[in-house]
Order: structure tokens, then sequence, then C-alpha cells
């Protein structure tokens, strides 16, 4: 069985732009997300991006981390995920959004570990942006798939269909705890600069727990991205 984790992303962003390339100590934000799985699980890592030539910056960065990239549709993620896959000969694909910087390497082997005896397999009840997603080829093979656009709330099309089943790993009550770990804004950028920094995640590579233990060690970092902050 084929498994591809996908780093779906592109340079495009009316709230933070460049947000994937934004540099902390040098290193771009999207560097730091895929360097945490290529130590932390062992499937196949593709950079996941578009056709646009704005995204061919991602290339040099596959290159760099020696991770396969892969250039796709630009409005349909899902034709873009379906083409992937269909080029490397994946049977599952596990989407990981590039906003969400601090997504949960250790939750791959979980989740693979229901495949394939469900189509869909996803992680709820951590914190919001580090849960992860994972359906098979053959469940966008049955999606009525065409180029419209499809860039927002097309996770709901794969969930919600009668069509699929589905498994839910739920989080232990130790991993349950709020707070927001997703870039969209500038506050969010500093939240993740902040905790990169304090653990000096440039020169070693740091496990879930011990990014989440350092959040619920220091509560008053969840305020730096609250509602209030994110204009």
């Amino acid at each position: 069985m084929n498994i591809g984790v996908l780093f779906t992303v592109r340079i495009s962003s009316s709230r933070l732009p460049d947000k994937a390339l934004l540099e902390v100590r040098g290193i771009p934000m999207i560097v730091y997300l895929i360097r945490r799985f290529m130590t932390l699980c062992s499937e196949r890592l593709i950079i996941c991006t578009t056709v646009l030539p704005m995204d061919n910056c991602f290339d040099a960065i596959a290159k760099q981390l020696d991770v396969d990239i892969f250039h796709g549709n630009a409005e349909n993620i899902l034709h873009r995920h379906l083409k992937c896959a269909e080029q490397f000969g994946l049977d599952y694909i596990v989407n990981v959004d590039c906003d969400d910087v601090f997504s949960s390497p250790e939750l791959v082997s979980k989740i693979t570990s229901k495949m394939p005896d469900y189509d869909v397999i996803y992680s709820v009840g951590h914190p919001f942006g580090t849960n992860l997603f994972a359906y098979s080829t053959e469940v966008l093979k049955a999606l009525p798939i065409d180029e419209k656009q499809i860039d927002t709330g097309w996770g709901a099309l794969i969930k919600d269909n009668a069509l699929f089943s589905n498994y839910a790993i739920e989080a232990e009550p130790h991993e349950r705890f709020d707070i927001r770990l997703s870039m969209d804004y500038e506050c969010d950028f500093d939240l993740f600069k902040h905790i990169i920094e304090s653990l000096d995640m440039d020169k070693r590579i740091v496990c879930q727990d011990e990014i989440m233990d350092y959040i619920k060690n220091n509560p008053e970092i969840a305020k730096m991205n609250s509602q209030g902050e994110r204009k």
C-alpha cells in the first residue's frame, strides 16, 4: 500500500502573503513543518502546489529537503490531490495544510494503522491546526471532481459523504486544550515565531508533546493570536 503525505501549499494569500516562506532564524515556515515529518514519520512526503508560476518557488525547497513535488490545478484542491496521487501511484493521501505549521507527524502512524479498513481517517480533538485528515485515492475517484473552484470547505465533501466509511481518532484527555495553531494573520506568525525560537527549533527536531507541553506551561501564549488580535 502506497501512502503519501501531501503538504498542500500555495503562495497566494489575501490575509498573510507568502506565509509559507516567512522565516524564523533564516528558515521558512514550510521547512520547519516538513523537517519534523521527515524525522517523525516514514511515509513518502510530497509538496503539493499549483501550476501558477509564483508557486515554482517551492521547487527549490523540495530539492533542498529531498522530497517530491507536484504542480496541479490552481483552483481545485481535490483535483490537484487526485492527479498527484495518480502520478505517484498513491493508494492513500494524508493531507497536511501548510498553514498548520505544528501539524502532528506522530498522528500519521495512528492514521495509517486504520488503512485499508476505512476510506476516510481523521483525528479530532487536538488543538486547532494540529489534526490530520486522510483518504483513499478511490474516494477522490468516486467524487464528481472537475476543474471548477474548490479551495475551501472541501473536507466536508469527503467526511460528510455516506458513500465512504469513516474512522475518527479521538484525542486523549491530556491532548485536548484550546489554542489556535494555524497561520492566517500576522499575530499567528508571531505566535509560531515565539514558540520556534523558545524551543530552538532551528537547531533540533521537536516532538509534538514537547511543543504542546511548552504551550500548556505558558498559557499566556494563547493570547497572542486571540480573536481580538486577528485583524
